[in-house]
């Protein structure tokens, strides 16, 4: 079975949130860039999403990975690109009878899982280390495998077959 990108809390049991939390990263801006023009970001750019036209320096939102190593090493920092956020989804603190759970849902189409999977890490460590717990993280193919068993059980049960 391939990966499982769905979420798979409920084959667990009982979920119950605890709280939740807007997932809002900066995004780029996109747009002119400064008004020195003096290039700096576009040299330090591993992923060339700044680009020089006729007009001055421009930030391709696409190539941009939202890193701002051109914001930290801007010799302008008022000129500087700006990193407005953008909402893409939520991430929760829940209560299992396994004990906590840190999870979260992106919006449809929203980008940035990986900064999403960082916050996730670091809120689920930093709540482990408060409570003398240790934080686990299961590799994707016990979830596929516990996710088609779990589908095998529930087709049995209707009396469907593959």
């Amino acid at each position: 079975m391939g990966k499982v990108k769905g979420p798979t809390a409920w084959l667990r049991g009982p979920v119950e949130h605890r709280s939740s939390h807007e997932f809002a990263p900066d995004a780029p801006g996109g747009g002119q860039v400064g008004a020195d023009g003096c290039g700096q970001c576009a040299t330090l750019c591993q992923f060339g999403a700044i680009r020089e036209n006729e007009t001055g320096f421009v930030v391709d939102p696409i190539r941009c990975e939202g890193c701002k190593v051109c914001v930290a090493f801007c010799p302008s920092p008022s000129d500087a690109i700006r990193f407005p956020e953008r909402h893409c989804g939520q991430w929760y603190v829940s209560a299992t009878s396994f004990g906590p759970l840190v999870h979260a849902q992106l919006f449809p189409g929203a980008e940035n899982s990986g900064r999403l999977v960082m916050v996730l890490k670091q809120q689920a460590k930093a709540r482990a280390m408060v409570q003398g717990l240790v934080v686990t993280e299961l590799p994707e193919t016990v979830f596929s495998r516990e996710l088609g068993e779990a589908y095998s059980r529930i087709e049995a049960l209707a009396g469907l077959s593959r």
